[in-house]
């Protein structure tokens, strides 16, 4: 029997339903297909950064902000108050010592020297005198006194005799007889007086006279002095050779003397010395590793490009603390002298501990990578050594190697650094730093003794080679943005040895 159109066209309906299900499977099962296949290439693409190994020169320094300052700054001030008269020099301009640098009005104070010369040329006069003693006319003078004292005296002797005679002879009365007496008894005094005063005059002053004018003609003398001393203070002359690097006030204002100034560091004018240096403050970790005579350079922000170079000269034995860091000022004495440089400019000083010159470097960004990705290889043996092969390595599984190089630090002279790299201490001391070294093609985990370094490179001491390529970093990680989170991120690449990608 004929199967009827409705019933055909419900068995085509469900033919194509049952086609639709079947390439839509298949259209899953290939895109499954493609996605494992390209998940698989994309994994296969996965690719090493390398760095090779190369010889160059190596400076361990501390780093360290200083500013630059003269050797000497000397704040100059008037001894007394009074008003300017003059200015000579002006700010940056150079002087010699002694040069006359301003002036006060000194009118009052040569006033007083006049008065105090006038004393001392009287206090002179009297000690001359006495020590001249009397005079030849005054000597002659002093006899005729006595002279006439004498026959004074006689008369009033004769005269007191007579009267005596007559008084015996009821004469005279007592009383005309005691007068007698007594104008005899005040012209014997006179005569003996007269006398003493001629010993005087010839005998001279005494020493203690003399002694006497002396000390007031000094202490007129002293007084003369220190009016001087105030009447040429009234003249700012320049104690030293230097440059002028202040000038607080200008003709017509009354400066402060020296007994008003209200700091020591105030000055009408400030002179500091044609010599600068530098004042560093270095970080108590690292102040062990400094020594006078150490070599140290540094450059400013006005010459970025340029690089100054110096001695520490002297390292301070007391420390300042600044945001709870104890920090101790090192001075650095220029090797030469530079007009390019200004007291105040601040510097980046970075101080020579130990140097090598063409020694194989090992990349800092190589050990930071290294200790960040050691679980990767766990189980691996690590090789210790310069050479490949089996040699004789040390057993290290990941977690160790993690470890070492989050802790990791740097034994240098007797002082433990933090290491960028991380790493741990060999037996003997020196540090050893995990590396990936591409060895046939395949990253492989080796332990690498490491000496001084700086801040992009280590010293290899044993362990590496020049040629040799190390794993500083992933193209897969840095495409998927973790590499920022890696030490391979944070480190500057180093200069010399080509980078290069190796697929796994």
């Amino acid at each position: 029997m004929t199967e009827s159109v409705p019933g055909r066209a419900l068995k085509l309906v469900s033919t194509l339903k049952e086609r639709r299900v079947l390439i839509t499977l298949a259209v899953l099962l290939a895109a499954l297909a493609v996605f494992l296949v390209w998940n698989g290439r994309a994994a296969k693409a996965e690719s090493y950064l390398t760095q090779d190994i190369v010889k160059g020169d190596v400076v361990d320094t501390i780093n360290a902000s200083g500013t630059v300052e003269a050797e000497n700054s000397v704040p100059l001030v008037f001894k007394n108050s009074a008003v300017i008269k003059a200015i000579y020099v002006r700010e940056g301009q150079r002087v010699k010592k002694g040069d006359l640098l301003a002036e006060q009005d000194d009118s009052d104070l040569r006033v007083q020297y006049q008065q105090q010369l006038a004393n001392l040329k009287a206090a002179e006069a009297k000690l001359a005198l006495a020590r001249a003693g009397a005079r030849q006319e005054e000597v002659r003078q002093a006899e005729e006194n006595v002279n006439i004292a004498g026959i004074t005296c006689a008369q009033a002797k004769s005269n007191y005799e007579r009267y005596s005679a007559l008084f015996s002879q009821g004469a005279v009365s007592k009383t005309d007889l005691e007068k007698a007496e007594n104008d005899y008894r005040l012209a014997e005094a006179k005569y003996n007086q007269a006398r003493e005063q001629l010993n005087a005059l010839k005998a001279g002053n005494r020493p203690e006279d003399i002694m006497a004018a002396e000390a007031q003609a000094e202490s007129a003398r002293a007084q003369l002095q220190s009016a001087e001393n105030n009447l040429n203070a009234a003249r700012l002359t320049a104690p030293n050779d230097g440059v002028i690097g202040l000038v607080s006030a200008v003709v017509g204002q009354r400066t402060s003397g020296v007994g008003n100034s209200s700091s020591s560091e105030d000055g009408f004018i400030t002179l500091i010395s044609d010599r600068l240096r530098v004042r560093a403050q270095v970080n108590e970790a690292d102040i062990g590793r400094a020594a006078v005579g150490q070599k140290a350079f540094f450059t400013v922000n006005s010459y970025p490009g340029r690089r100054f170079e110096g001695v520490v000269e002297s390292i301070s034995p007391k420390a300042v603390t600044v945001s709870n860091v104890q920090l101790y000022d090192v001075i650095i004495s220029l090797d030469r002298q530079e007009d390019a440089l200004k007291v105040g400019m601040p510097a980046n000083v970075s101080i020579i501990v130990d140097q090598k010159a063409g020694v194989t470097l090992l990349p800092k960004i190589a050990a930071s990578y290294a200790a960040q990705e050691a679980q990767k290889f766990s189980g691996q043996q690590v090789r210790s050594g310069s050479q490949g092969g089996s040699g004789t390595g040390e057993q290290n599984n990941a977690g160790r190697g993690g470890a070492q190089g989050g802790s990791g630090g740097e034994e240098q002279g007797g002082v433990r650094r933090q290491g960028s790299g991380g790493g741990s201490a060999a037996g003997d001391g020196r540090k050893k730093v995990p590396v990936l070294v591409m060895e046939s093609g395949k990253p492989v985990l080796r332990m690498v003794q490491v000496g001084i370094s700086d801040n992009t490179s280590y010293e290899v001491v044993d362990g590496l080679k020049e040629g040799d390529k190390v794993v500083i970093g992933n193209t897969a990680q840095s495409a998927s943005g973790t590499t920022g989170r890696q030490g391979a991120g944070s480190q500057p690449l180093p200069v010399g040895g080509g980078i290069r990608v190796i697929n796994r």
